[in-house]
């Protein structure tokens, strides 16, 4: 299962109240991606002992520093107050910053795509996407760059099939002229012979 769906499936099991079960998911992500800071975020939200929170925060706090309320959320609790909410409200607004990054590659993309390529995919994505829940377009969005990136590619192909026939047409074109330039010589041998 990829990283966003474990990330979202957690974030629900929490919000059940299934920390248990999100806090193994949590686990087996954050052993192949020890550097997830929203894994780390979502754990911190799991954990029951202070203790286990803050050290869950300072992972994210180390991971990223400008995270501002993961580090809130910290001071929160080592201030002897209880910080689910600001700890989950971290977690929203990464994945709203992660939606943004998308976003931002998908502009950059676009930006090397033709235009009509990238309006078809931005009109499917809003009709489809309309009605989804923001985790399901994080996932049709990032389904929307590799398209459009597979759509780059083919172009770049066309590009490089158009290049090598270009090629392979000089290449005629010199082999021509070598031949019409031996035809000019005899001619001209021939010219000399007549006189």
């Amino acid at each position: 299962m990829p990283e966003e769906s474990l990330l979202s499936t957690a974030y629900q099991f929490i919000q059940q109240g299934e920390t248990q079960t999100a806090e193994r998911l949590l686990t087996g992500l954050i052993r192949k991606e020890p550097r997830s800071e929203a894994a780390w975020l979502l754990l911190a939200a799991c954990k029951s002992l202070p203790e286990e929170k803050e050290k869950c925060l300072e992972f994210v706090a180390e991971i990223n520093p400008e995270n501002g309320a993961a580090l809130q959320a910290l001071s929160e609790m080592l201030a002897g107050r209880d910080a689910d909410e600001l700890i989950l409200q971290a977690f929203e607004d990464w994945q709203i910053q992660e939606v943004e990054k998308m976003e931002e590659m998908r502009e950059e993309l676009a930006a090397e795509i033709p235009e009509e390529i990238d309006g078809a995919a931005i009109a499917v994505e809003e009709e489809a996407t309309a009605s989804l829940p923001r985790q399901v377009r994080t996932v049709w969005l990032w389904l929307a760059i590799i398209l459009l990136a597979a759509a780059q590619a083919v172009s770049w192909l066309r590009i490089r099939e158009l290049q090598q026939a270009l090629a392979a047409a000089q290449v005629r074109i010199q082999s021509l002229q070598t031949i019409l330039t031996e035809y000019i010589v005899q001619i001209e041998l021939l010219q000399e012979l007549v006189r």
